[in-house]
C-alpha cells in the first residue's frame, strides 16, 4: 500500500471514530463486559488472571489482555484528578475507547481488502456506510463484548486468504489472525484451523507447492502456540489445562428451536436485526458465478460455509440467545466478512429496474430503523422492568412478541430527546464518507 493508501486508511479510522464518538453511550453494559476488565485489572494490579474479588473467569485471555492499555490509559487519568478513583476511570476509558477502536481498524480493514481486490470506490464507500450504520456491528460498538473484536480477526483472516489467492504473501498475516481469533474464543479454534487449510490450498493453486507449505508451517506454529498458551491459561485459572470453565454449560439444546430463534425469529432473528447481511448471503449464492468476484470468491465461499456451520453450532447452545442483548449477538462475528460481497451486489444492482433497485435498499433501510430503534435505549429499561426478577423465562423474549425489546425499543419522549443527535451524526457520517470517498476518487490505482 503506498503512502496515500495509508493516509487513507488513517483518515478513514479517525472518521469511523470520531462517528461512534458522536453517537456516545458507552459502556462496559454487561457481566460479561465487567468479568474480563477483572482480569485486565487483575493482570495490572496483581500479576494475575484470577481477579482476587471474583475468582477465575470463563472467558478467553485475548480481550483482557488487549484491553490493558486503555485501562493503564484512564487509571494515569485518574490519578491526575483529585478524587477520582482510578480503577474507575480505567474502566470508563476502556468503555469509551477500545470497542469504537476495534471498529475503527475493521472498517480500515474492511476498506483495504476491497481496494485489493480491485473494487471502485463509490461500491466501497457504500459498502463502508452500510455496515456501520445498518447492521447488527452499530449496537455492539459501544459495549464490550468480545463479538466486535471477533470480527476484526475474521476479517483479517479473509484478507490475508484473499492475498493468498492472488498469488501475494500472506502466510503470517493468516496464521497471526488466526491464532488470536483461537485466543479469544476457544469455541473459534475449528474456524482457525479450517482458515490455515483453506490458505495452503488457495496458495498452492495459485503458487504452488512450496507456498502452501509455508502456509501450513506457520499455520501450525502459530495455533500451537496458541494451544500451548490456552493450557497455561486453564492452569492458572483452574489447575488443569483442560478444563475451561463452562461446567455445565454446552451444546445440549433444539437444533430446530436455535435455527428458527437465530435467525427468523422477532427477538434474535438475523433477517431482522442485520437485513443488509441476510441480503450478502443471499446475493453471493444467487450470483457465485457472476464474473468480477476474483479472488473474493473463494473467501466468500470459505466464509459463507463456515457461518453456516457457526450457525448450526450456536443453534444448539443452552443460552443460544446469547443472554440480555440486541439481536443474535453470537453471529456478529460473520456480519463484516459476509458484508464483502455488498459492493459487487451494489454494481449489479445500478442496472437494474427500478423495482429491484427498490428491492436491493429495502434491507438497507431495514437496517437502518432498527439501529436506531436500538439507539434510545429504551429496549434496556423494558428488559430490566420484565426481567429481571426472573418471573418471567428470558427466553419468551425470543419468541413472544409481547415480550420482544424490539417492539418495546421506542417512547415519543426518548425518541425526541435522542433521534436528532442520531440522526445528526448519522448525516454526518455520510457526509464526511462522500467527501473522503471523492477526496480518494481515482488519485490511486487500487492498493495490492
Amino acid at each position: 500500500m503506498t503512502g496515500r493508501g495509508r493516509r487513507a486508511g488513517l483518515l478513514l479510522g479517525l472518521a469511523v471514530f470520531a462517528i461512534l464518538s458522536a453517537l456516545g453511550r458507552h459502556t462496559w453494559g454487561t457481566v460479561d463486559a465487567i468479568r474480563r476488565l477483572a482480569v485486565t485489572r487483575s493482570l495490572v494490579e496483581s500479576g494475575t488472571v484470577v481477579p482476587p474479588e471474583i475468582g477465575a473467569v470463563k472467558y478467553g485471555p485475548l480481550q483482557p489482555v488487549l484491553m490493558i492499555p486503555t485501562y493503564l490509559l484512564g487509571r494515569l487519568a485518574g490519578r491526575l484528578v483529585p478524587g477520582a478513583d482510578p480503577h474507575q476511570v480505567g474502566y470508563r476509558a476502556t468503555a469509551f475507547l477500545f470497542t469504537p477502536v476495534i471498529v475503527s481498524l475493521l472498517c480500515v480493514v474492511y476498506r483495504r481488502t476491497l481496494r485489493a481486490e480491485g473494487v471502485p470506490d463509490r461500491e466501497i464507500w457504500f459498502g463502508i456506510a452500510t455496515l456501520l450504520f445498518t447492521t447488527l456491528l452499530l449496537p455492539y460498538t459501544r459495549l464490550l463484548f468480545t463479538e466486535p473484536l471477533n470480527a476484526l480477526l475474521v476479517l483479517l483472516a479473509a484478507s490475508a486468504l484473499a492475498s493468498l489467492a492472488r498469488g501475494r504473501e500472506a502466510a503470517i498475516p493468516l496464521a497471526s489472525a488466526s491464532a488470536l481469533l483461537f485466543l479469544n474464543g476457544a469455541i473459534f479454534g475449528p474456524l482457525a484451523g479450517a482458515q490455515v487449510a483453506a490458505g495452503a490450498l488457495l496458495a498452492g493453486r495459485r503458487s504452488g507447492p512450496r507456498a502452501a507449505r509455508r502456509v501450513l508451517v506457520f499455520g501450525t506454529a502459530a495455533l500451537s502456540a496458541a494451544l500451548l498458551a490456552w493450557a497455561l491459561y486453564n492452569r492458572a485459572r483452574y489447575g488443569d489445562v483442560f478444563v475451561l470453565g463452562y461446567g455445565d454449560e454446552g451444546f445440549h439444546g433444539s437444533l430446530a428451536l436455535g435455527l428458527s430463534g437465530l435467525t427468523v425469529s422477532i427477538g434474535r432473528g438475523l433477517l431482522i436485526y442485520s437485513a443488509p447481511t441476510v441480503l450478502a448471503l443471499a446475493g453471493f449464492l444467487v450470483l457465485r458465478k457472476d464474473e468480477g468476484w476474483g479472488a473474493l470468491k473463494p473467501v466468500l465461499a470459505f466464509q459463507t460455509a463456515a457461518f453456516g456451520a457457526y450457525l448450526l453450532l450456536y443453534a444448539t447452545w443452552d443460552s443460544f440467545e446469547g443472554g440480555w442483548c440486541w439481536g443474535p449477538r453470537f453471529l456478529l462475528p460473520f456480519v463484516p466478512v459476509l458484508h464483502l460481497a455488498i459492493p459487487h451486489l451494489a454494481r449489479r444492482a445500478r442496472a437494474w429496474p427500478a423495482p429491484a433497485k427498490a428491492v436491493f435498499v429495502l434491507p438497507f433501510v431495514v437496517g437502518f430503523a432498527v439501529n436506531a430503534a436500538e439507539d434510545l435505549g429504551v429496549w434496556r429499561d423494558f428488559e430490566k422492568a420484565t426481567f429481571g426478577d426472573g418471573s418471567i423465562d428470558y427466553r419468551r423474549s425470543v419468541f413472544t412478541p409481547r415480550y420482544a425489546a424490539l417492539l418495546h425499543s421506542v417512547t415519543l419522549p426518548r425518541a425526541a430527546a435522542r433521534w436528532p443527535q442520531f440522526l445528526a451524526v448519522s448525516a454526518a457520517g455520510l457526509y464526511l464518507f462522500s467527501r473522503l470517498a471523492r477526496r480518494e476518487g481515482a488519485a490511486e490505482p487500487p492498493a495490492s
